[in-house]
């Protein structure tokens, strides 16, 4: 016997069809092809807890910053032709050019077999005038507080010697870390009792 799934039901199934998805046995990542594949969702599968905040205005995917060309910072909003493909065990996103600018670009996402982890790498060509300065990728937005309890929670951050900042919710302002800079390595982590979320 069947039965249609109720109109919420088949809304869930529609939206989970749109949105390209990689997951480890800890954790479950996923892409949104409406948005030239922005990181719209970040999943802890032990506890359920989402990191990603796919409102924000800030990139989602990655931030490209160029001197002496028609645009200075480009991000997955700005691309043009963009493909969201699941490839094996990995996902790819190309955009063949952004908008203004003559810059390619490829993201692969993926998974190694009894890790936890997601592995990502980026991939530009610039054929513009201008020189590629800077790259964020992959460019992550989450909860500035992620639970009940801010003063349990930490962020780690690789400034100048390190630092571990307590309650990074509450804080009213964070220090930058680009690198090569004032960070001495490429590496963050928010965490809680609960869950955390680790990037490097």
């Amino acid at each position: 016997h069947s039965r249609a799934a109720p109109a919420r039901d088949r809304l869930v199934i529609l939206l989970l069809a749109t949105i390209g998805t990689l997951e480890t046995d800890a954790t479950r990542i996923g892409f949104d092809p409406a948005r030239h594949g922005a990181i719209v969702s970040l999943v802890d599968k032990a506890s359920g807890r989402e990191f990603a905040a796919p409102s924000a205005t800030t990139p989602l995917l990655y931030e490209l910053r160029l001197t002496n060309a028609p645009a200075a910072t480009l991000t997955e909003a700005d691309a043009t032709d963009t493909t969201v493909k699941r490839e094996g065990d990995s996902v790819v996103i190309t955009a063949a050019r952004h908008r203004n600018a003559a810059v390619a670009v490829e993201c692969r996402f993926r998974t190694e077999p009894g890790s936890p982890l997601i592995h990502g790498r980026i991939r530009v060509s610039n054929d513009t005038s201008g020189a590629l300065t800077a790259v964020r990728f992959p460019a992550l937005a989450w909860s500035k507080q992620l639970g009940a309890s801010p003063d349990r929670e930490f962020l780690v951050l690789p400034r100048n010697d390190g630092c571990l900042v307590q309650s990074p919710g509450t804080a009213g302002w964070l220090p930058s870390a680009p690198y090569p800079g004032s960070a001495s390595m490429q590496f963050l982590a928010h965490y809680d009792d609960t869950a955390g979320l680790y990037a490097a």
